[in-house]
């Protein structure tokens, strides 16, 4: 027989948890961008005319803040692997505090994504939806990286065994 420890199917149901938590908010840009490109096209933008004086430069401003979010995601994000890797948790509080690095990193990047598809709205400039593509790929991308989670965070043989 296959007896599991009593935290297992807690630690598969957070790792679960966190693929639907990723799956949903990517499918809250992809909507809210779906939404937008619609009210963009039936009324145009909404300070069109207002916003045209900044409008050259606002599209080199929000790649270089999107640069600036994605570096601290990244920095955020490795950081906490790293103190994950060197403490001494058992499987549970690692995943817990894995939990918590994945769910910063992927706030900020829905933060710029759905930040730019405001801009979009008010500007009516299509570029900006490629900074919100690239941020959703990176969310995407997250997603696919909770499947390795055991080698990012050096789990033990008997970790990795309790995952599954």
């Amino acid at each position: 027989m296959n007896y599991k420890s009593e935290g297992t199917s807690s630690v598969s149901q957070d790792l679960k948890g966190l693929r639907i938590l990723t799956t949903a908010l990517s499918v809250g840009v992809i909507i809210f961008t779906l939404v937008s490109v619609g009210i963009n096209q039936f009324n145009g933008p909404f300070l069109q005319e207002e916003i045209k004086k900044v409008s050259s430069f606002l599209l080199p401003l929000m790649t270089g803040l999107a640069l600036l979010a994605l570096l601290m995601a990244r920095y955020l994000y490795q950081q906490r692997i790293r103190d994950i890797r060197e403490g001494n948790n058992n499987l549970k509080g690692k995943i817990d505090k894995y939990r918590a690095a994945v769910t910063l990193y992927l706030a900020i990047c829905e933060g710029m994504a759905l930040f730019n598809v405001v801009l979009f709205l008010l500007t009516g400039d299509y570029l900006l939806l490629i900074i919100t593509g690239a941020m959703l790929l990176l969310m995407l991308g997250r997603l696919l990286a909770i499947r390795g989670v055991a080698n990012e965070l050096n789990l033990s043989w008997e970790e990795q065994e309790e995952l599954k």
